[in-house]
């Protein structure tokens, strides 16, 4: 019989609560929305902990005995998360996901995103856990070991789960590491909360083609109020600045299909181009804020906080309006 201690940690491991259990009886217990696994468990090797991102809330349980180094570079491109390594001769470096020394029997884990880079991709889906190990590919270029890696979009945010193993590392402490992989859980993305630089609204069902509706936005999170409109051709936003909001109260014409302004001037059509300039120079131009939504890991609307025009209004209402004639002399 052995003891096996769960313990929760963000700069150390404490002791969280001790299980007594039978060898070869499997312990599924949940450690803070991780799954426990018996693979990484023995009489030998019974102490566990978590990890905690403060940031962005994801969780992962890894064995108490490995050695953790937090990435936290904050230079002009930044690399920040966590590597979990089988030995502390794996030395990480900080400012890439390398290493400045990695042991032949070494074996390693890590959950790393890349900052400072362009706006966030919302085309490809959220992840979905536990990940697979099947999904992990191959890195064909970079100083040895080779990683197998796994990228991935998670709280409408680029992330990149790296395994390296040593030519001679065991087959116990990979199976270990893969188990690693399979703990890791990012926050449940709950309406009216915030996942990354998104905000949660409810299942996409809730909004069916046709609808227009108004959002008092998240100041706290700097994200402005706004209209969610559902085209033919998918989500959308449009969006003002906060003190703009005093001055105007934006409301929405469906007979004309246009936002206007309630107290003052200012009429905008479908996309947010202004049709009557507002009268208030508190706008920060005469459009509103068009933005882009994305699908969240079980079907939520995510709404990002910033505008996304990129080309031409006319390209986005081709998109969304397929069937919609452009006004004449829309750009």
């Amino acid at each position: 019989m052995c003891s096996i201690t769960v313990a929760s940690q963000t700069d150390g491991v404490k002791p969280a609560r001790r299980v007594t259990v039978l060898p070869g009886v499997i312990l599924k217990a949940a450690v803070a929305g991780a799954v426990a696994f018996l693979g990484l468990v023995s009489c030998g090797h019974a102490k566990m902990a978590e990890y905690g991102d403060a940031h962005d809330g994801w969780t992962l349980a890894y064995p108490a005995s490995m050695h953790r180094t937090v990435i936290a570079d904050y230079g002009r491109i930044a690399w920040r998360g966590v590597v979990i390594a089988n030995s502390a001769d794996v030395k990480p470096k900080q400012g890439e996901p390398t290493f400045r020394r990695f042991p032949p029997d070494g074996a390693a884990l890590g959950i790393l995103q890349r900052e400072g880079g362009p706006a966030p991709d919302l085309g490809p889906p959220e992840a979905r856990f536990p990940l697979s190990r099947s999904k992990f590919r191959y890195e064909s270029v970079g100083p040895p070991p080779r990683p197998r890696v796994y990228g991935m979009i998670a709280n409408g945010a680029p992330w990149a789960v790296y395994t390296w193993f040593g030519a001679k590392a065991s087959r116990r402490d990979q199976e270990r590491i893969w188990r690693i992989v399979e703990s890791l859980r990012f926050p449940p993305q709950r309406p009216g909360t915030m996942s990354g630089r998104f905000y949660v609204l409810e299942d996409a069902s809730h909004y069916p083609v046709g609808t227009v509706r108004r959002f008092a936005g998240k100041p706290s999170a700097y994200r402005p109020p706004f209209f969610l409109v559902h085209a033919p051709g998918g989500i959308y936003t449009v969006s003002w600045e906060p003190k703009f909001e005093p001055e105007c109260h934006m409301a929405f014409d469906r007979p004309r299909f246009e936002f206007y302004c309630t107290t003052h001037r200012g009429r905008w059509d479908r996309m947010g181009r202004v049709v009557e300039g507002p009268a208030s120079d508190l706008q920060y131009n005469d459009h509103l804020s068009f933005g882009e939504t994305k699908s969240g890991r079980d079907g939520q609307v995510l709404v990002g906080n910033y505008s996304i025009i990129t080309g031409s209004y006319r390209q986005y209402e081709r998109q969304f309006w397929p069937r919609v004639k452009p006004s004449a002399g829309s750009r």
